[in-house]
């Protein structure tokens, strides 16, 4: 068990830090790099964490803002996808969850979640086995006993 990481659910570094906002450095016109381990503990007790180096957009393109509240939310969601660690759809029902734990404002955080369900399927059916293995370096989802 991972005994820094608290009990409430969130956003947290791993010495248990609240995170409010990822440490990301920008390496293209749209691409971040993450900067430290990014930890999540959702509702149900599960810890989730995207490694540093994991390089993700922000909150997509199109009509989304790249960066607010939802950020945390959104790169641990680019890490769910792009490793298939999880279905689609838990991965993007997690995403509501994390934004909702996030204080995301209600109407935004379910139009992003619909937006992901709608438009998600695109990015999902054209993933690489080779991209996908290489993903999964970057998230792990910890075991607690």
């Amino acid at each position: 068990m991972n005994k820094t990481i608290p009990l409430k659910a969130g956003f947290y570094l791993g010495d248990g830090t609240k995170c409010e906002f990822a440490d990301s450095k920008q390496i293209s016109s749209s691409k971040y790099k993450l900067q430290h381990d990014l930890y999540y503990r959702s509702k149900d007790g599960r810890v989730f964490v995207v490694k540093k180096g994991f390089v993700h957009d922000g909150a997509s393109k199109g009509f989304l803002k790249r960066f607010g509240k939802y950020t945390n939310a959104a790169i641990l969601h680019d890490a769910l996808y792009a490793s298939e660690l999880l279905s689609r759809k838990e991965a993007d029902k997690l995403f509501l969850e994390a934004m909702e734990v996030s204080d995301v404002h209600y109407l935004r955080r379910h139009t992003y979640y619909y937006a992901v369900r709608m438009f998600g399927g695109l990015v999902w059916k054209n993933h690489k086995k080779c991209e996908i293995r290489k993903a999964k370096r970057y998230i792990l989802q910890i075991e607690e006993k």
